[in-house]
């Protein structure tokens, strides 16, 4: 175990002048670590014999970076972890098998987290994932959260969370089942949600606190709790939003808007969730297709209902957006298209290509409004549809363009 700068519990000067860079070829296995800045801690293993020895990371208490991101860099690049590209108070972490522990950045960014030693090694990221500002680019080719559901939450915007090839950008070839509690806009000692809200990289208030694309491929617990779902920079072209190639079970908050994103899964767990605060332009799709699925037991969708976030607290300008499902400039898509379309498809209006909710069963859904309206005075063409198998009860407010 290691205190790196930090000898003396009281003496913070020391460990807030303390940096680390550190790259070794067998395992990282710590008690706690506290230090001001980290450049990079690799554990990359090495092959023997096509087997592989070493690549953990380990840290069994905390692993705690205090410095804030250099203001004098650039902004927080969405896809970033080298120092050339700015530095935060966590920059890199990558090991060839597994990520364990807690990881938190108490005044600043973490710009990449990578397990990156091939599904036929990877155990994956075991770990938590705390940051007071934002957090880049996640990728594993193995499980996020094997053995407990894991936390990524950050004060700012995640750009992206994947089940992928950190090098090529492919999801894992075979499906793996993973667990994750996905938060931003929050304060990461309790999770809960932050007055002043942390602006995203783009200062659109769409985007603000947003997270740009959860990707994983096979059956997933997920309890996501987000500002906004939104296509922030540097994600893959084509893929935004909440993207599970399998089961999808857990709720999802949107305090304020789905913005030209979407949640599409294979199927849609029973007890699943799905609230949208202020405004959905975009898609829910339900790609398995099953119209036998007892509605009375199915999930619940609640789109409009006013801002999501502290009790009496919401931005001011959250007013401007409709709230309630929205137009869009892209014509409606076909009944038949095929599940791997849903993720890879080219963009349209933004990021998206319909104003869409389309599952098999639905124990309730309310939406406070249906129409071609996004702002006040901004219309767009095609009007949003919801495809529906069975639903139990069905509420709309105001249907003024809208199809059911």
């Amino acid at each position: 175990s290691y205190l790196f700068g930090n000898d003396d519990p009281d003496n913070f000067a020391l460990r807030d002048i303390t940096e680390l860079a550190m790259s070794v070829s067998g395992d990282v296995f710590a008690d706690r670590l506290d230090v001001g800045r980290v450049y990079r801690i690799q554990a990359s293993g090495t092959f023997v014999d096509q087997t592989l020895s070493g690549g953990t990371i380990d840290v069994s208490t905390a692993f705690r970076a205090f410095n804030a991101d250099d203001p004098a860099l650039l902004p927080f690049p969405a896809d970033s972890g080298t120092v050339e590209q700015g530095e935060f108070a966590i920059n890199v972490i990558t090991a060839a098998r597994l990520i364990k522990g807690e990881f938190r950045a108490e005044a600043g960014s973490i710009g990449r987290v990578s397990v990156t030693g091939g599904q036929d090694v990877s155990q994956g990221i075991d770990a938590d994932l705390l940051a007071e500002g934002n957090i880049g680019a996640v990728f594993s080719t193995g499980p996020i959260g094997a053995s407990r559901q894991v936390k990524v939450w950050a004060g700012g915007t995640i750009t992206q969370i994947r089940t992928a090839d950190e090098s090529t950008g492919d999801l894992v070839a075979s499906a793996v089942a993973s667990s994750v509690s996905v938060r931003t806009g929050v304060e990461i000692a309790e999770g809960i949600d932050r007055v002043d809200l942390v602006s995203s990289i783009t200062g659109t208030l769409a985007q603000d606190s947003a997270l740009g694309l959860l990707d994983l491929n096979g059956d997933s617990s997920i309890n996501v709790l987000v500002s906004n779902l939104a296509p922030v920079p540097g994600i893959p072209n084509g893929r935004s939003g909440i993207l599970v190639a399998g089961e999808l079970s857990g709720d999802i908050t949107i305090r304020g808007n789905l913005d030209h994103s979407k949640v599409i899964c294979e199927t849609l767990n029973g007890g699943t969730i799905i609230t949208i605060g202020i405004r959905m332009t975009g898609v829910i799709v339900e790609y398995g297709r099953d119209l036998f699925v007892d509605a009375f037991s199915a999930g619940q969708i609640t789109i409009g209902n006013g801002y999501t976030g502290l009790e009496g607290f919401a931005p001011a300008a959250y007013g401007e957006f409709t709230r309630g499902m929205t137009g869009i400039n892209c014509p409606p898509v076909n009944m038949a298209t095929t599940s791997a379309w849903w993720f890879e498809t080219p963009d349209c209006d933004g990021r998206t290509w319909d104003s869409l909710i389309r599952v098999n069963a639905l124990k309730g859904l309310t939406i406070n409004r249906m129409s071609l309206e996004t702002t006040p005075g901004n219309h767009k063409r095609y009007m949003p549809r919801v495809e529906v198998g069975q639903v139990v009860n069905l509420e709309i407010g105001s249907m003024e363009a809208g199809v059911v």
